[in-house]
């Protein structure tokens, strides 16, 4: 079997950032979305499984197409809830870390960062960050704190210029 690699110790990007403002996506409604869809979900399949009038073509129809659709929501909610535990944006005088729902860290200078001000359409912001767009709700923690640093070290493209 194969030896077990060492942990490399994190690099932190703090180092030349300054003060931080985190912001999250724990947000109550966040989290209620992800488990409420899920438990459906679970429930749905669940009743579609059971044995009433498993003669029925229809029926038999319904799982067909109804399971696979009632699967792809359930794994929708559960990258709902892993957003809800470890999606974060760290923004700071030095740059961005962005933290995805399974934690795996990214760091991005202001270079490679482009903001876009959609908060009329879809009360949110995106970041491109590069070249993988990220998008921030306004109900997101620390959201108005955020907004200030990258609109600092940004120019916010506001929708209409897009």
């Amino acid at each position: 079997m194969g030896r077990k690699r060492k942990k490399q110790p994190e690099a932190r990007i703090e180092d030349g950032m300054g003060p931080t403002i985190l912001c999250t996506e724990h947000v109550r409604s966040n989290l209620g979305y992800g488990i409420g869809v899920l438990v459906s979900g679970i429930i749905a399949i669940a009743l579609l499984l059971f044995p009433l009038f498993s003669t029925s073509g229809w029926l038999l129809a319904i799982r067909w197409i109804g399971i696979p659709i009632i699967a792809a929501f359930i794994v929708m909610s559960v990258i709902q809830i892993l957003n809800y535990c470890n999606r974060s944006l760290e923004v700071g005088d030095g740059g961005i870390r962005y933290t995805d729902c399974l934690r795996r860290q990214h760091r991005y200078t202001w270079d490679e960062v482009v903001a876009y001000d959609i908060r009329e359409k879809s009360h949110a912001l995106e970041l491109v960050l590069a070249g993988h767009p990220r998008t921030f709700h306004t109900s997101s923690t620390n959201f108005d704190e955020m907004l200030d640093v990258v609109s600092s070290h940004t120019e916010l493209i506001a929708l209409s210029d897009r």
